[in-house]
């Protein structure tokens, strides 16, 4: 996010769409591939999640999970790397947590 044009273009479209719009960058055209970006994985996160997970949807499927999300990016003071070491780590610890005794 910090060094392709591609997020250059999208952190200037978060902060003053009209500046990205005087360059010459098609506003609208941005806003729909940052979505897609970011909604394919979130589908695929939720199909994860009701088929593999749970084998099911049903109430309480999320089970606070997006607040332990917010956790790790605040946890890896909000960088990409960081994060992902993060979210990797709290996984683990709920495997840890859910992991059958024998």
């Amino acid at each position: 996010m910090y060094r392709p044009l591609y997020g250059l273009r999208l952190r200037v479209l978060g902060e003053n769409p009209a500046a990205i719009d005087t360059a010459g960058v098609a506003v609208i055209l941005l806003r729909y591939s940052a979505l897609m970006v970011t909604g394919i994985p979130c589908g695929l996160a939720g199909t994860y999640m009701s088929a593999a997970l749970r084998a099911g949807f049903g109430r309480g499927m999320t089970a606070g999970r997006g607040s332990i999300a917010l956790a790790a990016l605040i946890f890896a003071k909000w960088r990409p790397v960081a994060a992902l070491w993060a979210c990797l780590l709290f996984g683990f610890f709920q495997a840890l947590r859910c992991a059958p005794i024998s």
